[in-house]
């Protein structure tokens, strides 16, 4: 008896697996490593600490971060929130005090902030060796920050109050990390010896006509 009720229970842990497995979030694209080109499609970029997440009405929820480090954006407030899937397997895992590395995008109309669990947004793990950020985004938290600190300009948090004002005055601010591109070597080659040239043109006009 016990073998025979043993086999419906197997059945259906199975099919339980599946269902689990089939609810999994599935990315089409990993992240990988981060460089210019990730950081740009980007708006925010931002280390924050989870105060708290409304409750899940509909598909979408917004969680309030406490601002901790900002690598980019203009106008941003130390205390941000964030919209995200709350309903389906790609639901953000925001939980109180927990510290994430953050990549927004920004709603210009709106001026609301958004975030995807498929890009590289990762929770700040204790133990790398438990992060599983790392695989996907193919370095550590703590790589990822080094690199934001290395090769992106610093910027700063406002207050609310501050954000709020530069909202209702349409005031401008200059993002430092705005998508800029620096000349190669081979361009800056060229502009040296087309500056050399123009003033070795430039001394002998000057010589030649000013006797």
């Amino acid at each position: 008896m016990h073998k025979l009720v043993s086999v419906p229970f197997l059945i259906v842990g199975f099919l339980l697996s599946l269902n689990i497995n089939m609810l999994a979030c599935d990315c089409p694209v990993h992240p990988g490593r981060l460089n210019r080109d990730k950081t740009d499609s980007f708006d925010v970029i931002m280390r924050g600490k989870v105060m708290l997440s409304f409750p899940c009405s509909g598909k979408e929820t917004q969680t309030r971060f406490s601002g901790l480090e900002l690598f980019k954006g203009k106008g941003i407030p130390n205390i941000l929130e964030v919209t995200h899937d709350c309903s389906s397997a790609c639901k953000m895992p925001f939980e109180k005090d927990d510290e994430w590395l953050l990549f927004l995008h920004r709603d210009s109309i709106t001026n609301t902030y958004s975030v995807s669990y498929c890009e590289r947004n990762r929770k700040y793990i204790d133990n790398p060796k438990n992060d599983q950020y790392t695989m996907y985004n193919e370095m550590s938290y703590t790589e990822e920050v080094t690199w934001l600190r290395k090769n992106m300009l610093p910027v700063y948090f406002l207050e609310p109050e501050q954000a709020e004002t530069v909202i209702k005055q349409d005031l401008t601010i200059i993002d430092q990390n705005r998508n800029i591109r620096f000349a190669s070597n081979t361009q800056k080659i060229a502009i040296i010896v087309g500056s050399f040239g123009f003033m070795v043109l430039l001394i002998w006009l000057i010589r030649r006509f000013l006797k």
